[in-house]
């Protein structure tokens, strides 16, 4: 009988023991987290919203496209009064690119020369219209001191058959875009 009690008392021991390392193990990492460093999401969260507010000066440079894009978004930020627009990338707090597809006619011309069944050289032209196509505009904001991105946004416009209109739809398009950014900067409460 005292075998058995000796023998309880041995596993009874082992198992606090394995609880007891279990409770220590479950601490420790707890004693690393109460550290004061940040946590890496959390930190190039804040401070990619923090210097978004924070920043007074912006440069704004055309990707590629059309320049009605660059020309709305441009007007709109001067006409905010938050930023300051410089003109170069050295003085700024930050880089805005403004992409956009070319502003063209819809037409495109493409030729290619070979030869033939009978090993003649032909030429062959190829014209194609695109017929309403429609336009993506994408804004991206940069940290101007290390070009690492803070904000990118895009807004399509809509298919027009004539040019006019498809301009129209490109101004209304960076204005949304435009919009979405400033909601980002100061948020309605």
């Amino acid at each position: 009988m005292q075998k058995k009690t000796g023998m309880v008392a041995v596993v009874m021991l082992g198992i606090s023991i394995v609880a007891v390392g279990q409770e220590a193990g479950k601490q420790r990492p707890e004693a690393s987290q109460s550290s004061h460093a940040p946590q890496p999401a959390k930190a190039s969260a804040i401070s990619a919203s923090g210097r978004l507010t924070s920043a007074k000066t912006i440069f704004i440079k055309q990707g590629r496209g059309s320049e009605i894009p660059l020309n709305v978004i441009s007007s709109g930020l001067e006409g905010w009064g938050r930023y300051t627009l410089v003109g170069t990338p050295e003085k700024a707090d930050l880089v805005v690119e403004i992409s956009a597809p070319a502003d063209s006619s819809g037409v495109s011309i493409s030729s290619s020369t070979g030869q033939n069944a009978y090993g003649k050289e032909e030429s062959t032209t190829k014209t194609t219209r695109e017929l309403g196509s429609s336009a993506m505009i994408t804004m991206t904001v940069y940290d101007a001191r290390n070009n690492v991105p803070l904000w990118r946004g895009s807004e399509q416009s809509k298919s027009a058959m004539k040019q006019k209109a498809r301009q129209d739809n490109m101004v209304e398009a960076s204005q949304r875009l435009l919009s979405k950014f400033r909601d980002r900067v100061e948020p309605i409460q």
